[in-house]
Parts: C-alpha cells; sequence; structure tokens
C-alpha cells in the first residue's frame, strides 16, 4: 500500500511539474508573438522593449529583467528595467564590464553564483547579446535572488528574444534616419497626401449619405455622422459591433450574406434593403464593394448607403393615387403644362369609355379635338385663364 501510495503521489508531481511546463512554454510563445506583432504594428521602440523585459519577467519567474544599451560614450548601461523589479536602485551599475569582450562576440554570459555582489540581492546572472554586424547594439539581463541553474531551453528563448529585439532597434533607428533624410519632394508629397486625407475625411463628415467600412468579419471599423443619424446609436455603440449586434438577427443575416458576396466575388453591387432603423422601418439604396489595400489584399468592405423610405412613400402615394383615377367612373385628363399646346399625357380608362377614343389615339395631343359646335366658348375661356394664372376652377 506504501509503494502504490508513493507511486500516486509521484504520477501526482510528475502531472504537476508538466502541466506548470506547459503553462511557462505557453507563457514564453506568446512573448515572441507579442514582439512579431508589435514590430509588425505602431508600437514605438521603448514600448516594444518594455513589453519584451515585463513579459520574460513573468515567463522565466525572475527577480529581475534588464536591457542594456550603449550610452553617448558607447559604455553599457541599464536603459529599460522590468516593472515587477523592487531594487531598481541597485541595478544602475550591474553591467558586467568584465564579460563585455565575451558578449562583443556574441556568447551569453551564464553564472549561476555570483557571491561578489550578493549583497544587492543578486545571485545569479544570465545575460544575452544584442550584435548587429558585429556590433553589439545592447543585451538582455536575466537576474535571480538566489542560486539558479540556468537551463539551455532558457537560454535558446532568451537568443531568440535577443535576435528579435535587434530587428526591432535597428527597424526603428533606419526609420528615423529616413525620417530626417526627406528630401524636399517627399515633403511635398507627404504634405499633398495630408491634404488629400482632409478633403476625403471633409467628404465623408459631411456626407447625407450613410458611409461606413467594416473588416472581414463584419465590424464596423468607420461610420460617418449620417449613419450615426440613421441608425439611432452614438458611434461608440457602432463601432465594433456587427449587423447582427443592431438590427434583427434576419435583417442582420441577410446584410451579412450581401457582404460577404460582394467580398468573396470582389464586385461592386447596388441594391435595395429594407432594415428596421431607429425604430422605423426604412429603405435604403445600397452600394457595396471590396476595401482592398494598395497591394490588392482584402481588408474589408465599404458600404454607401441613401435611406429612400421618402422616395418609396411618394411612389406608392403615385400607385394609390393612380389606381383610383383609374378606378373613377369620370372620364379624367392629365396634360403637361409646361410643354408648348399643352399635350394630353394620360387618360383614364373611363374616357376611353366616354368619348371613344383610345389612349394611344390622344396622348400627345391638344384637347382642342374634342370641341363641337355645342361647346360653350365662355367656359373654355374661364379654362384657359384659370391655366395660366396656376388655379383651379
Amino acid at each position: 500500500m506504501r509503494k502504490a501510495g508513493n507511486s500516486f503521489l509521484e504520477l501526482h508531481y510528475s502531472a504537476a511539474r508538466a502541466i506548470a511546463q506547459l503553462q511557462q512554454q505557453a507563457l514564453q510563445q506568446e512573448l515572441i508573438n507579442y514582439i512579431v506583432q508589435a514590430m509588425r504594428g505602431t508600437l514605438v521602440l521603448s514600448e516594444v522593449l518594455q513589453g519584451v523585459i515585463d513579459g520574460l519577467h513573468v515567463a522565466l519567474d525572475l527577480s529581475s529583467c534588464l536591457i542594456f544599451r550603449p550610452d553617448a560614450d558607447q559604455q553599457m548601461t541599464v536603459d529599460y528595467v522590468s516593472t515587477q523589479t523592487t531594487n531598481r536602485e541597485h541595478l544602475c551599475n550591474i553591467y558586467p564590464k568584465h564579460h563585455h569582450q565575451q558578449l562583443t562576440v556574441g556568447e551569453p554570459v551564464v553564472l549561476p553564483r555570483i557571491d561578489t555582489i550578493s549583497q544587492i540581492g543578486v545571485c545569479s546572472l544570465l545575460i544575452v547579446p544584442m550584435l548587429y554586424q558585429e556590433n553589439c547594439i545592447g543585451a538582455i539581463g536575466l537576474y535571480q535572488d538566489g542560486e539558479r541553474q540556468w537551463q539551455s531551453e532558457e537560454i535558446t528563448l532568451i537568443k531568440q528574444v535577443a535576435s528579435h529585439c535587434t530587428l526591432a532597434i535597428v527597424q526603428a533607428s533606419l526609420q528615423a534616419q529616413l525620417q530626417a533624410q526627406k528630401s524636399p519632394e517627399l515633403q511635398t508629397h507627404h504634405s499633398a497626401l495630408s491634404e488629400s486625407e482632409f478633403k476625403f475625411r471633409a467628404i465623408i463628415e459631411n456626407s447625407i449619405y450613410m458611409i461606413s467600412l467594416k473588416d472581414l468579419q463584419g465590424r464596423y471599423l468607420l461610420i460617418n455622422p449620417a449613419g450615426v443619424n440613421i441608425l439611432g446609436r452614438p458611434a461608440e455603440e457602432i463601432l465594433g459591433k456587427r449587423d447582427a449586434d443592431l438590427f434583427t438577427n434576419q435583417t442582420g443575416d441577410q446584410i451579412w450574406q450581401t457582404d460577404q458576396q460582394v467580398m468573396q466575388k470582389r464586385i461592386t453591387l447596388t441594391y435595395e434593403e429594407t432594415a428596421e432603423s431607429g425604430g422605423y422601418r426604412r429603405t435604403f439604396q445600397s452600394t457595396k464593394f471590396p476595401y482592398l489595400s494598395s497591394s490588392g489584399e482584402l481588408l474589408g468592405i465599404i458600404s454607401i448607403c441613401r435611406d429612400i423610405t421618402a422616395n418609396k412613400q411618394v411612389e406608392e402615394t403615385l400607385r394609390m393615387f393612380d389606381r383610383a383615377v383609374a378606378a373613377s367612373s369620370n372620364g379624367i385628363v392629365i396634360v403637361d403644362a409646361r410643354m408648348p399646346d399643352l399635350p394630353m399625357i394620360y387618360i383614364n380608362p373611363a374616357f376611353e369609355r366616354i368619348t371613344g377614343y383610345t389612349r394611344a389615339e390622344v396622348v400627345g395631343e391638344n384637347c382642342r379635338f374634342l370641341h363641337g359646335v355645342d361647346t360653350e366658348q365662355s367656359e373654355l375661356n374661364k379654362l384657359r385663364l384659370a391655366i395660366r394664372e396656376q388655379r383651379s376652377c
């Protein structure tokens, strides 16, 4: 029984160690991913490097993590310290100058135990150089209270991190040089681009049509004031949301299906869609087209929507009027008073029955052919005067 109990405990401890190791590996991988994404994004160098040492501090359970950079006299000094470090004041002159030559040739300094500087709470260290074109442009320092055997996988990780940090430093330096060396032509071009961007934004902001930009997942990245008014929500409640979050499920699904069609086929599509917005049922004429990068990569979809609800209501009113006129038992004629000789442009079925003339025979003609010997001239004069004065009679 005792042997079985010991085996169970050993299995338990082995599983716990394996879980801890997996968690640490996950943290380390997250750190590498952070560096790569930060370098691709818009983070400035100081944010990248500070994030690196803060991440290392947690991932490797350190007492302190630092980055050394050369000063104006090319002396290595502490440039960044992990925010979790508690003994910052003792780390200003901690760089091991007697190991500098070793670092300049790309060899890490691995010291599991250091008794000479234990008074400042550092008992073991690992320093990995950052080399660029055979020059040491910095180093990453890992410090631990107490003795620590630095594992080979830890050294490999720091070398990998140092390589990424080196690239970030060089990339930032080159960008700074390019900014400093901009020619007047480039500055003029940049100014023209800024002016163009200002005009483009002015058009979007002042358009009476809803203009929006969504990413590949259908999340709103941009919406203009007209769109905010149409949707009846503040911009902060729209940005980052999908149409399914703003409309009913059915409407949201229909919009998303159309968006997917536009993005997948990379086409421009103009169509009418109906949705409930701001508590009202509205009809929109929407034009959608894919949003592409300068290299042709699909980034999302742009939509321009015009609220045609009022137009649709007018059309429906006209249809109702047309049905009422067509059903009337009285003969009704409509003429175009803007044209010379007032040609007829519409007659209803009752007119055809009463006069015996078909629509094809009379449209485009003046009504005078209907005059006969019994027509009262005084009544015609009243009618002509009313037309000139644009009033009923």
